[in-house]
């Protein structure tokens, strides 16, 4: 059986836009399981969701924040922030959703360059990368030293229908698979 874990620490602040994303992310997982996979949701202390039999909360603390060796290893690892405060242990597969990159025009030059420094850490640690909207994928596409270089599979959330990422029977996501080369676009709908 599969073993997915989605980082849902952005529920901290549930009334936040990335707190919304994180709590309706975690509730279309749960309306729609998938036979052969077992989903585990790490939290805040502040959030929980309504306890079932179909998955499992972790409830995320400071060691796990400071030392991801303590995690267990997930199959995948689904982050829905680009800067999560938990990383995957070593051997999970790390999804990365990537919402925008408006700290190249919000922040001062310095703080600009050590955030994209961080994202670009995070990026290459990623198995695939997801992004909330096709500008947000475009921006990623022109960061000259980015994943946009590396063979990897891009998707957008942005049409809520579940994906399944090429080559990988394990990940699932809401969105559209986009291939690397001029990301044309392959609309993959997975079925039970």
């Amino acid at each position: 059986m599969a073993e997915l874990l989605i980082d849902l620490y952005k529920t901290k602040d549930p009334y936040s836009g990335l707190g919304q994303f994180s709590l309706n992310f975690a509730r279309a997982i749960i309306e729609h399981p998938r036979a052969g996979q077992r989903v585990t949701f790490l939290r805040p202390r502040e959030f929980s969701l309504p306890i079932s039999e179909d998955y499992r909360q972790v409830q995320a603390n400071a060691l796990m924040r400071y030392l991801p060796i303590v995690h267990r290893k997930y199959d995948l690892w689904h982050s829905l922030h680009q800067f999560p405060a938990h990383q995957s242990p070593k051997g999970s597969r790390t999804i990365l959703t990537v919402h925008d990159l408006n700290f190249l025009v919000d922040k001062s030059p310095s703080k600009a360059e050590r955030y994209l420094a961080e994202l670009q850490l995070n990026l290459d640690r990623a198995f695939a990368v997801t992004a909330i909207s096709n500008y947000t994928r475009t921006q990623l596409r022109s960061i000259p030293t980015s994943v946009a270089n590396r063979s990897m599979s891009f998707t957008t959330v942005f049409d809520r229908i579940f994906t399944r990422m090429p080559n990988d029977r394990h990940s699932w996501m809401i969105g559209r698979s986009f291939s690397r080369s001029g990301f044309s676009s392959k609309r993959r709908t997975c079925t039970h």
